[in-house]
């Protein structure tokens, strides 16, 4: 046998392709009809038995061939001879008539149970071995034995299925193709509905899953429209859908699209057999048509559908729109209409061209209904609203006209906007309390309710004008912006205030301008220059809570306002210390966008103006190194203005540590070398700390530095940071570096620098400990004085300055000589005196000085029984005062004698009368003596020929020398301010020290320092260095004074000297 389906366009080609296939020698170039016809003469070989030919859904080709007399089908038919050569034709019942109309043409009478059967429906048993037979061909059952799940699932289906306890065919084979996917057992069935709902999840899978095949999702949308369309009215018989092919090509969209339609039939027809061709009762036309192929999918077409149409917006309103129509076609009373937003909701989703006949006619009724009220309620509610909008007119003027009067000024044009949407209600109120507020003299509410009616009333321009004169600062602001509008009326009377102040009225100032700085913005640039310096002057005198507020009304003119800022910024006397500040702030804001003003600035600026400055600085940092590297380029002042001088270290001082502080330390390190001019580098040492660099990268750059004297900064450097800046914490992974230092580092700056360190770091504990060590220690003093002996004899005056420690603690500084210096000092020197006559002075020698004053502890070793004032004696470690000559002179005969230094080489003898005499080439000798008057001065410059060894400047002496100022009339402990390069500790301040030789003028020229010694006598000796109770003009490295030797002074000590 030869099966195949008909087509309603191929089956003539499907049958000669078939018989070619069984038939191979079959004759390619037969048409169908001789095929037939050699078939039924000829039996071509391979042909052996007779031919069957079966012919499924013939109704297909039918349908496409209502004229079947000169069909090629129909001609090659009546080559059938029925014996050797069968056909069966296999057909749908509704096309009985159509099949009676080609048995005719093919002269063959239709005798049933000869040529023509009805196949019945299946029984409920035959359902079940059929249905086996499909899982099994489907491989969804076992070849074997099914299970008892497998039997429940074949039972409980076929009941389902059946309808009078049979079963249609075609359903059954549906049932099974659409359970292909699933286990075949109960749970199956009941996830998906059972057999009800097998249909709605066929469509849905088929259509939507993700499996689903290509024209599937490109035609889902037609697919809907066509079945649905085909659905039959309620009760009728699937026939009752059928639409012609034109019809359906319409209701599909696809009518200019041939291609699609003809993709969307075969998908429908051949692919899932949802529809099926068919033909009208009475076959009186010609045209193709399609119903629904079977009964039984009405139900799970119309759940779909129904489904898929819930899930849009269109589709549920043409779900309302169609229940309404049939609701009220049927009784068209009002409450049968749909409500307004179903309506709107179907005017908005369905077009009008989609809805029927009576569809429209009953949209029509709605509208029109609904037309009627609209305007009823429209119009009642505009009467009310009216009426509520007088009423909340008033409510809500009379609102806003009490905040008003409640409110701070500066939200008073906030409310006047609002009140401008109340005119009608609030002008009468406000002019009502307006001129209550004058008679009762009540300011503020005038001048609120005066701003709320300016807009409307021009003549509050002349009140609003003389409150503006004397108006607070948080109103200023508001009445100058009120009064904007008319700013070409005020601008001239603004600036004859201005420039003409009257006096007792220079809180106008700031008022005016103000007001001139909104409604001129700079124009008139001269008055602008010549009123700012006044300006700045009122505007720093203002209490700081309202400086803001001036700031933000001053800025359109913040140019003007630069340079007289600038002038109070630099004006430090204490009395301006407020206004100074202020200033800075106002400048910090006015010329962030200017450099070349903001360099200048941190330039001249003290600790806390820098710390101001430096983030605008940061800002504009690609414009400011320039600029500070320039500044630090240009040279210094030569001539012997030591203010300039002064002004320019300050301000490259200023400048290196803002270059630190912009990522380029590398310009400080040169800097810290010293120089005979030190006063650079002091200022350096100072502010780096004061500026807040970080105190990171000196600790890193002392830990790589060899330069002697830069290392001796750079450790001061460090100790200038206070805990603030340097937490315990960190100090405590430093220290160790420093203590290391300390107890090997040979220069006695550098031992000296690292001293100052530790004790202002409170490690004088582990100082005390250390020098009581070396103290003790003999062998190592004797060791480290021959060692620094041999170095002295073999290099002389190239050696390099040593230290040690002698038997009573105190600290040797030896100075290698011989050395030659400019002692005194010059006409210039602020506070220079003539006795200071400055010469070349020679020292022709070595020496040793002590880097501290002798101590009260120290000097009460040898006189325990020594007593004075309780605030001279109130610690161990204070300088001993109230010393003369001959004191001194004998403590230093006793060391001597402690350290077992033959008296032989005793600098002083004392007589039986007690007299000092000062032996002759005491200067050769190895005991202690006093230094001379060029010992101290030099040892005290420490290599600098400024007037102090730190520079000329008096604003760093507190960091360097205890006096007048900063000692609260009483001496402080040594050691406790910074040494100079040489070591020393207090050679200014603190207290006065005795020197070797009479007081007595300077030579002119060169003289040398080789006094022979003498009996002293009452004249006067000589005394050096300041005291705390002198103020800074006596602490110069050249200032001199003098006493009598028997005198004790309260200010006077002494420091140990000798020859090594």
């Amino acid at each position: 046998p030869i099966y195949l389906e008909a087509t309603t366009i191929t089956t003539e080609e499907s049958i000669l392709k078939q018989l070619r296939k069984r038939l191979p020698d079959l004759p390619q170039e037969l048409t169908l009809v001789e095929a037939f016809a050699l078939i039924r003469k000829k039996k071509p070989a391979g042909l052996n038995r007779k031919l069957l030919l079966i012919v499924d859904q013939f109704e297909q080709w039918l349908s496409a061939n209502p004229n079947v007399d000169n069909a090629p089908l129909v001609q090659a038919l009546r080559q059938v001879d029925g014996d050797y050569f069968q056909v069966i034709l296999m057909i749908r019942d509704d096309f009985i008539l159509a099949m009676n109309r080609l048995m005719a043409v093919l002269e063959i009478p239709i005798l049933e149970g000869v040529n023509f059967s009805l196949v019945d429906l299946f029984e409920q048993k035959h359902s079940r071995k059929v249905l086996r037979l499909f899982g099994r061909a489907l491989e969804c059952l076992p070849e074997g034995e099914l299970s008892k799940e497998q039997e429940q699932f074949i039972h409980k289906s076929i009941e389902a299925l059946s309808v009078d306890g049979k079963v249609i065919s075609v359903r059954l084979a549906v049932f099974a193709d659409m359970m292909k996917s699933r286990p075949w057992l109960i749970e199956s069935l009941n996830s998906i509905g059972g057999v009800e709902g097998v249909g709605v999840q066929f469509l849905e899978e088929t259509f939507f899953s993700s499996g689903a095949s290509a024209l599937c999702k490109i035609h889902h949308k037609a697919a809907q429209k066509v079945l649905r369309v085909l659905l039959p009215s309620s009760g009728s018989s699937i026939k009752g859908g059928m639409l012609s092919l034109e019809d359906l090509k319409d209701v599909s969209t696809y009518a200019n699209k041939p291609r699609d339609f003809e993709q969307l039939l075969q998908l429908l027809d051949n692919d899932l057999r949802l529809i099926t061709p068919t033909t009208q009762e009475d076959d009186s036309d010609s045209k193709r048509f399609y119903q629904l192929a079977h009964d039984y999918l009405v139900p799970s077409l119309q759940e779909w559908l129904l489904r898929k149409q819930k899930e849009t917006w269109k589709g549920r309103a043409e779900l309302v729109l169609e229940d309404r129509s049939k609701v009220w076609n049927l009784n068209p009373e009002k409450r049968q209409l749909p409500s307004l937003p179903q309506c709107i909701s179907i005017y908005w989703n369905v077009p009008s061209k989609d809805w029927t006949k009576p569809q429209r006619k009953m949209i029509k009724k709605a509208s029109k209904y609904y037309l009627v009220r609209s305007i009823l309620v429209t119009s009642m509610l505009l009467m009310l609203g009216f009426l509520g909008w007088e009423g909340y007119g008033r409510v809500k003027s009379q609102g806003l006209v009490e905040r008003l009067l409640d409110a701070n000024s500066a939200d008073v044009p906030t409310i006047v906007k609002e009140i401008s949407s109340y005119r009608r209600w609030a002008n009468s109120m406000l002019l009502t309390t307006n001129s209550k507020a004058e008679q009762e003299k009540d300011e503020r509410k005038q001048l609120h309710t005066s701003l709320a009616l300016l807009p409307v009333d021009k003549t509050q321009i002349t009140y609003l004008y003389s409150r503006l004169l004397e108006a607070k600062p948080n109103e200023a602001d508001v009445l100058v912006i009120s009064l904007g509008s008319y700013k070409d009326e005020l601008v001239e009377q603004l600036w004859d205030v201005l420039l003409k102040p009257e006096k007792a009225k220079e809180n106008q100032v700031l008022r005016v301008a103000s007001a001139l700085a909104a409604y001129d913005g700079g124009i008139d640039i001269k008055n602008w220059e010549k009123i700012s310096p006044l300006i700045v002057n009122q505007l720093v005198k203002e209490n700081p809570a309202f400086i803001g507020v001036w700031t933000e009304a001053l800025r359109p003119v913040k140019k003007f306002l630069v340079n007289p800022l600038t002038n109070t910024f630099n004006n430090r006397a204490p009395d301006k210390t407020l206004e100074n500040s202020l200033a800075t702030n106002l400048l910090v804001d006015y010329a962030a966008d200017q450099p070349e003003s903001l360099t200048s600035l941190i330039l001249d600026a003290d600790e806390k103006q820098f710390a101001l400055l430096f983030p605008a600085i940061k800002e504009q940092s690609a414009n400011c190194l320039l600029l500070l590297n320039a500044e630090l380029n240009k040279p210094a002042p030569q001539n012997e203005n030591y203010a300039l001088k002064e002004m320019d270290d300050k301000r490259k001082a200023n400048a290196v540590v803002a270059l630190a502080k912009l990522k380029q330390p590398e310009t400080i390190w040169p800097l810290l070398k010293h120089t005979p001019t030190p006063q650079l580098r002091s200022y350096l040492i100072d502010k780096i700390a004061l500026h807040n660099l970080d105190y990171k990268v000196i600790l890193q750059q002392l830990k790589i530095e060899k330069e002697v004297s830069i290392r001796r900064a750079l450790i001061q450097t460090l100790g200038s940071f206070g805990l603030g800046q340097i937490s315990l914490l960190e100090r405590k992974t430093i220290i160790p570096e420093v203590k290391e230092i300390y107890l090997k580092e040979p220069d006695p700056g550098i031992h000296a620098s690292a001293e100052w360190l530790l004790k202002t770091w409170n490690e004088q504990s582990f100082i005390n400990k250390t020098n009581e060590s070396w103290q003790q220690d003999k062998e190592l003093t004797l060791n480290r004085q021959k060692e620094i002996k041999n170095l002295l004899d073999k290099e002389k005056e190239k050696s390099l300055m040593q230290w040690y420690v002698n038997g009573q603690g105190q600290t040797m500084v030896v100075i290698p000589g011989p050395v030659e210096f400019l002692m005194g000092s010059p006409v210039s020197e602020v506070d220079a005196r003539t006795e200071e006559l400055q010469h070349k002075r020679k020292i022709d020698r070595s020496f040793e000085i002590s880097n501290k004053a002798v101590t009260l502890a120290q000097y009460k070793q040898f006189d325990s029984k020594y007593t004075t004032d309780a605030k001279y004696v109130r610690s161990g470690d204070l300088p001993v005062v109230g010393m003369n000559y001959y004191l001194a002179s004998k403590y230093c005969n006793w060391l001597s004698e402690k350290e077992g230094i033959s008296e032989d080489q005793w600098c002083f003898e004392i007589n039986k009368q007690g007299e000092t005499i000062v032996k002759k080439d005491y200067l050769n000798l190895k005991g202690y003596r006093l230094p001379t008057e060029a010992e101290m001065e030099y040892a005290t410059r420490a290599g600098s020929i400024s007037s102090r060894y730190f520079g000329d400047t008096s604003e760093l002496l507190p960091k360097y020398a205890w006096l007048q100022k900063n000692s609260n009339g009483q001496p402080w402990p040594v050691g406790s301010l910074k040494p100079n390069d040489f070591g020393l500790f207090d050679p200014l301040g603190n207290c006065y020290t005795w020197c070797m030789e009479e007081y007595g003028a300077y030579p002119v020229g060169t003289a040398e320092d080789n006094l022979e010694g003498t009996k002293v006598s009452i004249k006067v000796r000589v005394l050096r260095g300041g005291s705390f109770s002198f103020d800074e003009s006596f602490a110069r490295s050249s200032s001199r004074n003098a006493n009598t030797p028997t005198v004790r002074l309260d200010v006077s000590g002494f420091r140990l000297a000798r020859t090594p």
